[in-house]
């Protein structure tokens, strides 16, 4: 337990470090997406559905990543665990309307057993 905590210490410092630097929309948006990512692991909830909207938000600056999508997704996730059912699918559906990025076929395939086990 306290190797996750000095774990995380150690990423927001870095994050922050980030923050204070003028990078690129790529690594911008990275560092949002990875943020939100850290929320959703401490389980901060509401925190992580904040960042993966920003994510989301500010992912037209920057073409075929997957860090929109998989926002998508992980918000998807996150409703799924608090039973908003309804919020859920769409967030998964919508991971399927990207075209074009890495990782597509997994992300897609993650949708859509998400969206399998909530039509059930």
């Amino acid at each position: 337990m306290q190797l996750t905590v000095v774990f995380f210490e150690k990423a927001n410092e870095l994050i922050v470090f980030q923050e204070t630097r003028d990078l690129p929309p790529y690594y911008a948006l990275e560092l949002i997406y990875r943020k939100a990512r850290m929320a959703h692991l401490q389980n901060i909830n509401n925190k992580a559905i904040s960042l993966y909207e920003q994510v989301i938000q500010q992912s037209g600056t920057v073409s075929e990543t997957y860090y929109a999508p998989n926002s998508f997704l992980q918000i998807g996730y996150l409703y799924k665990e608090n039973n908003r059912i309804e919020e859920a699918m769409d967030y998964f559906s919508r991971v399927l309307n990207f075209k074009n990025h890495p990782y597509k076929k997994s992300l897609d395939n993650k949708a859509r057993l998400a969206l399998a086990s909530l039509e059930l």
